[in-house]
């Protein structure tokens, strides 16, 4: 089983990628907190305040979902759209996706990552997301299952060069935000448009065939799973499956929600803890302390499962990621905070 100890990924406000990047490392690599698992980073995605063109598509994980996949896109008054031609939006995706396979090699050949988490959103969201002649591509069923397929082959390319370029171990983040509306019934484009929902084992057995196509040795999570899945998520395979600390400690968390994520964390389903977004930069001190809530509210959870004390480190991760599909930006300040609440919390859960 794969321990990360700690992830990220999120959109930051940074000017360029290079920025962007060396901040990532001193998030990830350059710390001096032992969580249990090699330093590493996520591919930076930017959007500089208040500039626009190019960069503002690097903010937009759909877009560069796309760009992986070498599919060209075109907005509409929707959202996104799969274009046939080339497009002035793939062009500038794959413009920014060309000047960061140049930066990543040189940067790392100095300051090596020993992993890398490459993010992109998943196949159904990115389905339910992008419209295919007018309609949802999810609503087209075999045109779904080549996007599908092509995001995979799309990833695997690009998986198998970033470990080339870096030697570095990889890892593929899905983001998946729009599951529960599939499951529920996507609404569409007019009010008799709305699909019907989807079964869960075809949610399940679409991730499946997508992990079956990354080359072996690349490492998945999934950065968000919704609770109708957590009792059935674990026999996809992946790595890692986001669980929001919500569900668990919040408000909305329930005895019956605990329940069912308990079961997914019994089948051998290793899980980590979304850490919820700081509104403003933190001191040393609070982050301390928040750190040490989230740590204490793990284990004392942990005990409530009644599962041995020494698997905890080895099933229990935290992460920082931002829920949906990047419609947000963070500072690089409330970027260092966030994952430093994340880090030091699973320090925390280490040394006990």
């Amino acid at each position: 089983m794969t321990r990360l100890g700690w992830w990220e990924s999120f959109a930051t406000t940074h000017p360029d990628q290079n920025s962007a990047l060396d901040a990532a490392l001193l998030r990830g690599v350059d710390v001096d907190e032992d969580t249990g698992a090699p330093g590493g980073i996520s591919l930076p995605r930017i959007q500089p305040a208040g500039q626009p063109g190019v960069k503002d598509v690097a903010l937009d994980i759909t877009a560069l979902t796309a760009g992986f996949a070498q599919l060209n896109l075109v907005a509409n008054p929707r959202g996104w759209e799969i274009s046939h031609g080339s497009s002035l939006i793939g062009r500038q995706t794959r413009s920014y996706l060309s000047e960061l396979r140049d930066l990543v090699p040189a940067v790392l050949s100095e300051r090596r990552a020993p992993r890398i988490m490459l993010n992109a959103a998943g196949p159904w969201s990115f389905g339910a997301t992008v419209e295919l002649a007018g309609h949802h591509i999810v609503a087209d069923r075999p045109a779904f299952r080549d996007i599908a397929l092509t995001l995979g082959a799309g990833l695997a390319e690009t998986a198998e060069w970033l470990a080339n370029a870096t030697g570095s171990e990889v890892f593929i983040g899905l983001h998946e935000p729009a599951v529960p509306q599939l499951l529920a019934g996507l609404a569409g484009a007019t009010r008799w448009d709305r699909l019907a929902p989807v079964d869960p084992e075809h949610i399940l057995g679409v991730w499946q065939r997508l992990l079956g196509q990354l080359p072996e040795g690349v490492k998945t999570v999934l950065h968000e799973c919704p609770p109708e899945l957590f009792r059935d998520i674990p026999q996809v395979g992946f790595d890692r499956v986001g669980v929001a600390a919500g569900h668990l400690f919040g408000e909305p968390s329930t005895s019956e929600l605990k329940d069912a994520i308990g079961a997914g964390v019994g089948a051998g389903q290793g899980i980590g803890i979304c850490v919820p977004q700081p509104a403003e930069p933190l001191g040393a001190a609070a982050i301390e302390d928040s750190a040490a809530q989230y740590a204490g509210a793990v284990q004392r959870l942990w005990q409530q499962w009644s599962f041995p004390a020494e698997q905890l480190t080895q099933q229990i991760d935290l992460c920082a990621i931002t829920p949906g599909l990047d419609k947000l930006a963070v500072s690089p300040a409330v970027a260092a905070t966030w994952s430093a609440i994340a880090r030091i919390a699973a320090r925390n859960l280490v040394a006990g």
